[in-house]
């Protein structure tokens, strides 16, 4: 009875707006979830010389991680570096940064989404 009330335009606003809650709902899962990765960061692997196993870092084309190192302090102004060290490759800590990226990824994805949407609902 009800769906015979509403016409084809207001069942479409309606499934909009409940597209937009659910993908709120799944952005915030997603921020309680962990971690999430600064924007234009990547991991990147490579071997250690004279060792046996790979170790992993985060990558930025900006240097936006802290340094470690008292020499770079003395090289950079900001004391801003390009990479950060995470650990050898395939640990748990290479594993939760490579999750982090991921969510960021889902959560830029959705913010799209989101927007697409609410585009489309403002030209109705």
């Amino acid at each position: 009875m009800i769906k015979s009330l509403i016409n084809n335009s207001d069942q479409e606003w309606i499934e909009q707006y409940d597209r937009i809650a659910k993908l709120e709902r799944e952005r915030d899962q997603i921020r309680a979830s962990g971690a999430i990765a600064v924007s234009g960061v990547w991991i990147e692997c490579g071997k250690v010389s004279g060792k046996e196993f790979r170790q992993a870092y985060f990558r930025s084309t900006v240097p936006i991680f802290q340094a470690k190192r008292q020499a770079v302090f003395a090289k950079s102004d900001s004391g801003l570096v390009k990479r950060q060290y995470i650990g050898e490759e395939n640990s748990k800590a290479v594993t939760a940064a490579a999750e982090s990226i991921v969510r960021r990824n889902r959560l830029i994805a959705i913010a799209k989404e989101i927007a697409l949407i609410e585009k489309k609902l403002e030209e109705v």
